[in-house]
């Protein structure tokens, strides 16, 4: 994904990150619908009620001089963000999903 608006880049990270968790068994997704606030996307595991929040983050890269390889731009929870239990989602240029501090 080159040479495209951050905007753009913002909705297209939501949308993968929507048709991601829609794709896993037994979760419900729901959206922001007036597009602004701490969180963008709410799921619901229908097997145990287990509610998450999501913060979705296109999952922009820099250089760094002394490096090679580009790295990920890492961002912080708000205040709020931390109180309310948002979490916060990377999508990668290649539409790799990425969730920090979560075990595989």
């Amino acid at each position: 994904m080159t040479n495209t608006l951050n905007s753009n880049k913002g909705v297209w990270a939501e949308l993968q990150a929507k048709s991601y968790f829609a794709l896993q068994k037994n979760l419900l997704v729901f959206s922001c619908e007036s597009g602004v606030g701490c969180c963008d996307i709410i799921t619901l595991d229908k097997r145990n009620g287990l509610v998450q929040k999501w913060d979705v983050k296109y999952g922009g890269q820099r250089r760094i001089k002394h490096m090679k390889k580009k790295s990920l731009i890492h961002r912080v929870e708000s205040k709020l963000q931390k109180k309310l239990g948002i979490k916060i989602l990377y999508v990668m240029p290649c539409g790799e999903i990425r969730i920090p501090n979560e075990k595989k």
